[in-house]
């Protein structure tokens, strides 16, 4: 089995495969890392690539969302998993 590292000069092109591929669990793994560097998060949002796929545009800004709901306190987002409840 072959492991790769999420790091902020490929993450980009994991998000995109994990999305053209329909892969939920690479994108799963790849959101968690985007949403702990805003720095990342930007720049995929800017990416002329990423914005062609609606659908990741959307779950990307969402995640965003519910990181920022947390952070004010009026959300079910589960820190410990990146995800919410």
């Amino acid at each position: 089995m072959t492991f790769m590292k999420i790091l902020e000069k490929n993450v980009i092109d994991l998000i995109v495969y994990a999305d053209s591929k329909r892969c939920a669990l690479l994108n799963e793994a790849t959101m968690p890392f985007v949403l702990k560097n805003k720095a990342v998060a930007h720049r995929i949002a800017i990416s002329d690539i990423v914005p062609e796929s609606c659908t990741l545009f959307a779950g990307l800004m969402a995640a965003i969302n519910l990181q920022d709901l947390d952070e004010a306190g009026n959300s079910c987002y589960d820190k410990s998993t990146g995800y919410e409840r």
